[in-house]
């Protein structure tokens, strides 16, 4: 799997009486899946325009040079597919729009027909609506199509520069908009969805823009971008169940996501073959365990990503060696009861987990004495789409800053001071390789918590260069590696630099 960090934004913004919080921006996408080939063939596309789940988890794509709908598996295997070019029902011109309702039926915008057709799971036809026009019912090239709970039926009426609702057997509701730049009004608009709260957002096409209404057609607001940045020509629109934004940018060849408050939160992709980039990409979809669907059409394509855990707040930050500390991690798309958290290098152990919740994980850190002091790399991991998270976690213990002197001649017991912090020394030892010296540590003064006073017997000593090892009285060590030189008693102490490497 490939695995995206995703453009993030932030901003507190006021536009047109749509008043939007900070909200935090939140995780990565990764590829879990992809299928699709150019061509006829069963399984194959040709400059498909539209895509959708249903309830079940199935997918269907409106293969929009084929003149068909195919309906595959939530992994990307063909099922079934209807159509073929003409006018009749069950027929074709250019779909491009594709939607499910809650009863599992399919309405297909029929763009070169100028109507909406709607199917049954299988692909039998059920009813058809719409003719060229004007007029209400009437529609010109339309390019989108949504639902909502209640079975509206949401049309992206794109010549005509309107959305017009339908019920669910097509009669006439209502209708809003017309061409312009002002809120409320459309140029081109194409993709449509209808949030978990019941309000509508349109992509208004060469508007760049993302406008929101309520059902009845009243305009709420754009959704925001950061100071700065601009979409390009927008298609395709989702929706998922926390009523974040999916919109497909097809000039930038990439995906944008607003989250609930209507803020620019992650962008992702860009020109590409690679898996993670698209070519000219303009259907998306989302399901009910949070996966989007993206119709990567030039490169004849759907690609599957799942967005991935992202981490708030690890608290405490840090523990001593020889503790045991209740870790609270805080954040958003972990996997209740699944995620698991662990620790980079040696001396932590995780677990037991007292609470493992979609935004809290607890556990219990277990810090050995001997774990090395500094910070460590903590991840989250999701075991059912393999994402992870990262934070940091710091192992305070006693440090060692430095020696002095740093080196000594292998014919006497030097006395050594060592200088840095949370000392209670009971032991000091110098080991290179299977060779150790141990040193003295109550013959001299009295040490401190930041120096420690030692006597090194060298006489006799191996030459070379030494890790220093120091441990306290309540078990926590500390190494110094390369700390200590041991010199032949014929090398001369003058002008002699000798380089260490700190822990």
């Amino acid at each position: 799997m490939n695995t995206y960090v995703v453009r993030q934004v932030v901003i507190i913004t006021i536009l047109f009486s749509c008043i939007i919080p900070m909200v935090p921006a939140d995780g990565v996408f990764t590829v879990v899946q992809t299928w699709g080939n150019a061509g006829s063939t069963n399984g194959s596309m040709a400059n498909a325009s539209g895509i959708a789940v249903d309830s079940n988890g199935s997918v269907y794509v409106a293969d929009t040079g084929n003149n068909r709908i195919e309906k595959f598996t939530g992994n990307g295997t063909y099922i079934v597919s209807w159509g073929g070019s003409g006018t009749n029902t069950s027929m074709f011109s250019s779909p491009a729009g594709i939607a499910t309702d809650t009863s599992g039926n399919v309405y297909v915008a029929d763009t070169g027909n100028n109507r909406i057709q709607k199917f049954t799971q299988s692909g039998s036809f059920i009813s058809v609506w719409g003719t060229y026009g004007t007029n209400t019912s009437e529609l010109c090239s339309p390019a989108g199509v949504a639902t909502d709970v209640g079975g509206n039926v949401y049309v992206a009426d794109t010549g005509n520069n309107r959305i017009q609702k339908f019920t669910q057997s097509g009669n006439f509701t209502t209708a809003w908009g017309e061409y312009g730049t002002t809120p409320g009004r459309f140029n081109s608009p194409t993709g449509i969805a209808v949030d978990a709260e019941g309000y509508v957002h349109v992509a208004d096409r060469y508007n760049s823009r993302v406008q929101k209404f309520d059902a009845a057609g009243n305009y709420i607001c754009s959704l925001i971008t950061e100071e700065g940045v601009s979409l390009g020509n927008l298609q395709g629109l989702a929706s998922d169940a926390a009523s974040h934004v999916y919109v497909t940018d097809t000039s930038r060849n990439q995906v944008h996501l607003f989250n609930a408050t209507g803020v620019l939160n992650a962008t992702w992709g860009g020109y590409g073959t690679a898996t993670g980039f698209f070519n000219n990409p303009k259907g998306v979809a989302t399901d009910s365990n949070g996966s989007v669907y993206v119709l990567d059409t030039g490169n004849s394509r759907v690609q599957v990503f799942q967005r991935g855990p992202a981490i708030t707040s690890c608290t405490p930050a840090s523990g001593d060696q020889s503790g045991n500390v209740t870790i609270t991690i805080t954040g958003t798309n972990f996997e209740a009861n699944m995620s698991t958290v662990s620790v980079s290098g040696t001396g932590i152990s995780v677990g037991p987990y007292s609470t493992r919740t979609g935004t809290l994980i607890t556990c219990l850190f277990s810090i050995s004495s001997h774990a090395a002091t500094g910070q460590r790399i903590v991840t989250v991991t999701n075991p059912g789409t393999n994402t992870t998270a990262n934070t940091t976690f710091t192992v305070t213990g006693p440090t060692i800053a430095t020696l002095n002197p740093a080196f000594g001649h292998s014919n006497t017991t030097l006395p050594v001071t060592i200088a840095g912090d949370l000392f209670i020394p009971s032991s000091a030892t110098l080991q290179k390789g299977d060779y150790v010296i141990t040193a003295n540590t109550s013959s001299l003064k009295k040490s401190t918590s930041t120096l420690v006073y030692i006597a090194i017997p060298l006489t006799g000593a191996r030459t070379g260069v030494y890790n220093l090892t120091l441990k306290n009285q309540d078990g926590k060590t500390v190494t110094k590696y390369d700390a200590f030189t041991v010199l032949a008693n014929t090398t001369p102490v003058t002008n002699t630099t000798v380089r260490h490497r700190s822990s």
